[in-house]
Order: structure tokens, then sequence, then C-alpha cells
């Protein structure tokens, strides 16, 4: 790598070049018996390069193909793009390595899916999920024109299950992810045996106003719309509607959000983001009140921040090579005083709890405008879950709606956004939101 990029500077102004080095192994449990086992191993590179105060990139999958500094120069020559501000500074010190998970084999997943299988079959033989289990080892080398030149190992370990209905569909969801080893309890799975009897029952809603939590899942829908106001990107447009509101009230005073790369073993935990910029703890709203933004290198010039190192190779679709780094989340979560998740429940006389939700990506998500379909919801009458909620939509805008939080819950979830996970948060308890039912 250290060869090819010496060639990069013999023949332009500066760049820099990525590689990561991919291994992945997964196994597919349906009704109980292993049905799929794949593994893939991949080798990607993409090149930017800085000519005549321009810049052109490309991409290839192998440290011996010299023809991605040709073709990166005719891109520079063809394509109009404000060269970045690379950077040389150290990255920061993140545990992201599990060498349980990157020691895993293929049998060793498979005795997991069947440990979680005889848990159900412990529980409730009648109950048998689908089961999904994978393990990636991953190498990320970054080098710059400046002298940055750092590399770093990280694992992601993820778990999940689907219990079905008759016909054959989903009807509960959960899932684990990490960068470390993770499993499933016989708590966890008490508690997804009991929604799923639960929601046998299928409850038709009123619309209207009421009480409504999203569970930690589900909090990915409202956090993908926060998380397009909070880049500085947005704010530097103009289309934020947080644009001039730093030190201001946004939220309610229950909430705190943070994005915190470093934290151990955090399933976007990484030392440096793909531009090179050392990841951070940022808080961006301390108790309702907005403190700051994500910022990449050359947003934080323009805006006079420091980068918070958040720039990577994806988008809200994809995670390909060929993607330019943009303003992602490494872990976003979610803080407050939390209250025990059966208390929160408990206090509810007649509400919506959110599981999951479909739609996630429509709106106008910029503006912070949601309209989602309940996946899995359930109906709560003096604080308990009575039914599953059926043909119900929650809509509603994060601006006015996250000012409306009253209680936070205690046990983290995954949040997903539509392909991968951005960070963790407990059930949030709000007012009062929008019902379309009946």
């Amino acid at each position: 790598m250290e060869k090819l990029f010496d060639k990069v500077l013999q023949c332009s102004d500066g760049g820099d070049l990525f590689k990561k080095e991919e291994q992945t192994s997964s196994v597919v449990m349906l009704q109980g018996v292993v049905q799929k086992i794949q593994g893939k191993k991949a080798v990607d590179l993409a090149l930017r390069i800085v000519k005549d105060n321009n810049m052109g990139s490309a991409v290839s999958t192998s440290v011996e193909d010299d023809t991605i500094i040709e073709r990166a120069l005719i891109s520079c020559k063809y394509q109009k793009q404000e060269p970045v501000q690379f950077t040389e500074k150290t990255p920061s010190i993140v545990q992201c390595f599990d060498k349980k998970v990157s020691d895993m084999s293929v049998e060793e997943l498979a005795a997991e899916g069947q440990r979680v299988l005889d848990i159900f079959k412990k529980h409730e033989p009648g109950i048998i999920p689908d089961i999904y289990i994978s393990n990636a080892i991953r190498n990320i080398h970054v080098i710059n024109s400046k002298g940055f030149d750092n590399s770093y190992d990280k694992t992601e370990y993820s778990i999940s299950l689907s219990t079905k209905t008759a016909k054959g569909f989903t009807e509960i969801h959960d899932m684990l992810e990490a960068s470390n080893y993770q499993q499933f309890s016989e708590e966890d799975i008490a508690r997804i045996i009991t929604k799923h009897k639960i929601s046998q029952n299928r409850i038709g809603v009123d619309t209207g106003k009421m009480p409504v939590i999203f569970g930690g899942k589900a909090m990915g829908s409202l956090m993908m719309r926060f998380l397009a106001g909070i880049k500085a990107s947005s704010v530097f447009k103009g289309i934020s509607p947080l644009e001039g509101k730093l030190a201001e009230q946004v939220f309610s005073k229950e909430i705190t959000i943070r994005d915190n790369g470093m934290l151990t073993f955090g399933i976007g935990s990484c030392p440096f983001d793909d531009e090179g910029v050392a990841t951070a703890n940022t808080l961006l709203v301390e108790k309702g009140e907005l403190k700051g933004y994500l910022a990449g290198i050359s947003d934080a010039v323009k805006l006079q921040v420091s980068p918070t190192g958040n720039s990577f190779k994806r988008t809200l679709f994809t995670q390909d090579i060929e993607d330019a780094p943009a303003l992602d989340s490494t872990n976003l979560l979610i803080e407050g005083n939390n209250i025990p998740d059966e208390k929160l429940i408990k206090d509810i006389k007649y509400g919506i709890y959110v599981d999951s939700v479909m739609g996630a990506h429509t709106g106008n998500i910029i503006a912070g405008e949601y309209s989602l379909n309940i996946g899995c919801g359930y109906l709560i009458q003096d604080g308990e879950f009575t039914g599953k909620v059926m043909n119900a939509m929650v809509a509603g805008n994060i601006y006015e709606d996250f000012k409306k939080i009253a209680a936070i819950g205690t046990r983290n979830e995954v949040m997903r956004t539509i392909f991968y996970s951005m960070g963790y948060s407990p059930m949030i308890l709000f007012k009062d939101l929008s019902i379309v039912g009946k």
C-alpha cells in the first residue's frame, strides 16, 4: 500500500488512499435447521487524488493495480470537486476488536444458534424462531499526503431472531449487535416469547393523540431525522432546522444525545473515520440544549469548528467502496434520568408501544417530518400490553415531538436505520403523538 501511495505522490499535489480488508461468516437457521452457511473475503481500495486544486477518485480491489492512479487522474481532470483538507493528527485509542469474535468458526456460530433454540424449547416448544448469526473481521488502513499512516482491526458480531405467524410472516424480531460477543439471555428470550403470545390478540386503535413509547430499535427511525439535521454540512447549506440554535433549548430537558465513536465495543466504534480523523465522544444535546454538530474536515473549516471523526463511506442505503466519505453517526447514544422500563409502561393508562416501523426512509427527513406505519406495536391499557396494534400509523415532526419527551427507559437496544445500525437507545415515552388508526 505504501509503495502504491508513493507513486500517487509523484504525480499529484496530494491525496489519500483507503483500504478495507474484510472477512465475514454467517449462519442462517430456519425453523430449527441450518439452511445456509456463507463466508466472504474481500479487499477494497479507494484513492482520492488532488491536482491543480481539484480532486478525483477511483477504486480497485488490489494494491498491485497501478491503473487506479491513472483513473483517479482522469476523474480529477473531468470532475469538479473541492479538495479535502487532510489531517495528520494521532488517532483515538478505542477498544473495538474482540478475539473471541475473530476466532469464532461457523460451527461455533451454529452452536450459539442451537443454544438459543434450546432455551425456546425449554420455555415454549411451540415457538421456533428463525436465527441469523454473523461475525466479521475488518482491517482499515488510511494513508494521506499529510503524513497520516494508520490502521486498525475491528470485529463485529450480530445475532438476530424472528418468531413467525402461522402463515410464516415475521411476528417478533429482536437482535444484538456490537464489536464484541453478545448473547440472548433466558430473560431476553422470555420477554420475546411474552410479546409473541400477546401479539396473537390483534387490536385496532382509534385516530387521535395519546402517549406513545418508542422502543430502542424503533428510535432509529426518528434519530435518522435528527442525524440529518445535526450534520455540519446541512447547517452550512442552511437547510437544517438546527441552524443558528447552538446553546438554545431545542428538545425536552429529559433528553441528552451524544455521538461516541470511542464507546468500548460499540457497533460503530473505531479509532478514526474513513478520512483519518480521530473519533470522539461528541456531546450534541445536553438536557435538551443544543451543544454542537457533527463535522467532517471540509465542513469543520467552513464553520470554524473541530472535525468530529464522523466521515464514513456509506449512505442511507449502501456501504460500498465507491461511496465518498460522508457525515454519519458512530454510536449515537440517548441518555437521561433512566426510569425502569416496567414502571414507565405501568404508568400509562392508554397508549401505544412502538417496537418497529415501516417506511423509515419516507417523508422530508431533513425537516424532521415522519409518517411511519407501525410494523410491530402494542396497545397499552392500564399499564399492560393487551394486544398487537394493527393498521395504524404514527406521524409528526421530531423538532416538535422531541419537546414532548416525558421519560426515558433503562434497557438499551440497537437503533437501526435502513441497512445498518446507528447506535443505542432505551425506550422513550412521548406525552402525546398523533396516531392514525380506525
